[in-house]
């Protein structure tokens, strides 16, 4: 067994994308080590992506063209459905609130694979937006949970300004070990 100690530590406020890859562990190391801080950094194995016209009935088709790209890299099939969900999320706000030229904007997709994650980035052309929303208190809203979603399912989000303009989201997803057609 994994000694405890040995890993980063980490604010309890990091622990909210933890929930996944501690309750989909295989085993109790498996667990301890979803509690380890994401590496950063590295150089990706590869490295692919597309845009798209920012138009609400192009998301579907985005999210299965990500989840095409990624399946190689052996995501288990929760972690699949976690960043579907995920990545719809990141798509529906990227077109709802950061494409102010509707269908004339484009939302580009970036999708990086390293030995133990994988990451997707979602480009918009909005006025940024730094990710600290507080979910809406009406149950019955019809929006307003999607970055508490993106959270709560990934390991790790990040929200950046891109170039003066436009938010860049940052979903990583731990992978599990890597298998040989991965590379």
């Amino acid at each position: 067994h994994r000694d405890l100690h040995s890993f980063p530590t980490r604010r309890s406020s990091d622990l909210i994308g933890m929930a996944p890859c501690v309750s989909a562990a295989s085993s109790v190391d498996d667990a301890v080590e979803g509690l380890a801080a994401i590496p950063e950094g590295g150089e990706p194995l590869w490295v692919g992506g597309f845009e798209a016209p920012a138009e609400l009935g192009n998301m579907s088709e985005m999210r299965t063209r990500i989840v095409e790209m990624v399946a190689p890299c052996g995501l288990p099939e929760a972690g699949v459905f976690d960043l579907k969900v995920a990545v719809g999320e990141a798509l529906a706000n990227a077109v709802r609130h950061g494409s102010p030229g509707g269908s004339a904007d484009t939302i580009a997709v970036e999708v990086r694979a390293f030995p133990d994650r994988v990451e997707v980035r979602v480009s918009d052309h909005g006025v940024g937006f730094k990710g600290d929303a507080v979910c809406t208190p009406d149950t019955f809203a019809s929006s307003g949970r999607g970055v508490i979603f993106m959270r709560a399912l990934m390991d790790k989000v990040e929200f950046m300004r891109c170039d003066g303009h436009g938010t860049m989201v940052r979903l990583v997803k731990r992978l599990p070990a890597v298998t040989a057609d991965f590379v």
